[in-house]
């Protein structure tokens, strides 16, 4: 056979699968990362009016709904 009609291999194909496997492993542990996700149900309180030097206090109910 003629040498320059033969496919050059050399271990490109090797090195094809390997890639494809590396970017199939990573795929699936970037799908499977869930991130976490923070939901505040009242963002804003308006205390309204109040005299100065009073304190005032609210409590802000944070929950985690990420996985």
């Amino acid at each position: 056979a003629d040498p320059e009609k033969r496919p050059n291999y050399k271990g490109g194909n090797m090195k094809n699968v390997g890639l494809i496997v590396l970017f199939i492993v990573l795929g699936i542990g970037m799908a499977e990362t869930a991130s976490p996700q923070i939901s505040v149900d009242e963002p804003v309180y308006d205390f309204g009016e109040i005299l100065e030097g009073l304190a005032v206090v609210h409590t802000f109910v944070l929950q985690n709904i990420g996985e």
